[in-house]
């Protein structure tokens, strides 16, 4: 978990005699207790409902940078709460180094913005690239965002080269936070089971896939049998009296697009 709205990335930075030789550039750290308590809690929460370690690591650099004092105390705080979930600590160099040399020692991180967003690129190349990790920007209780880690990735428009696993991995973290697990499980095991037989040969941009999920040559893939096309298909039931159920749906008042928020 990573904090998404502080940090160095406030904006609160400055120049002076900028161009000259005696230029001095700042930029300022900001935390809040609400910004990291918010965090953190949400960590303690998802370590929880993951079930898998029940582990929550701090990563931090308290020790050079004073004012992430703020995490450490707001960590032992709240994981007070949580007596249920181990609480472990490790500064940012050497979780950097940890999560190349062991990543399974790791269950759930939360860390800072500027830290998380370091470790988060690192984590995507151990698990195979930037080309297949998903990201969700979370807002509990409101809107929120997901998308693959690398972005637009526009260089490799038209190539064919950009693997589809990372969007296809960010439907299936969205459906899960919106909490339709078995389609987020259907998704999953899709991409494992193809993975596995290797019918995805490769996780880079030898994959054979192109942006549509197909494979190269696949003309007309068949829902759900297409080597390389990635769908969940609901089952069919048949619909009794389906013209009047049409109509009146008609005369029904469209439903509020908050009504797929989060309550």
């Amino acid at each position: 978990m990573r904090e998404n709205t502080e940090d160095a990335y406030a904006g609160m930075y400055g120049f002076f005699k900028k161009g000259t030789p005696d230029e001095i550039a700042t930029q300022e750290i900001l935390f809040t207790r609400k910004g990291v308590e918010r965090v953190i809690r949400y960590a303690f929460e998802l370590a929880r409902r993951r079930g898998k370690g029940r582990k929550l690591t701090l990563v931090d650099k308290a020790n050079a940078v004073r004012a992430m004092d703020l995490w450490t105390r707001t960590f032992a705080e709240v994981g007070a709460e949580y007596p249920d979930i181990a609480r472990e600590h490790a500064y940012i160099d050497a979780a950097t180094m940890w999560c190349v040399k062991n990543p399974e020692w790791f269950d759930t991180v939360v860390t800072s913005n500027m830290f998380g967003d370091i470790l988060t690129d690192l984590a995507a190349m151990v698990q195979g690239g930037l080309g297949i990790a998903a990201s969700g920007n979370l807002h509990p209780g409101r809107v929120s965002l997901f998308e693959p880690i690398h972005g637009s990735a526009p260089k490799y428009t038209g190539k064919n080269v950009a693997s589809p696993i990372a969007t296809i991995m960010a439907v299936q973290m969205m459906l899960d936070y919106l909490g339709e697990a078995r389609a987020a499980a259907r998704i999953e095991d899709t991409v494992a089971g193809l993975l596995r037989s290797r019918k995805i040969p490769s996780l880079g941009s030898d994959s054979g896939l192109d942006q549509r999920g197909r494979r190269h040559g696949d003309r007309r893939p068949r829902a759900g049998q297409g080597p390389g096309l990635i769908r969940v298909v609901p089952a069919r039931r048949p619909v009794r009296n389906a013209r009047p159920i049409a109509r009146r749906a008609r005369d029904r008042p469209r439903a509020s697009r908050k009504a797929h928020e989060i309550p």
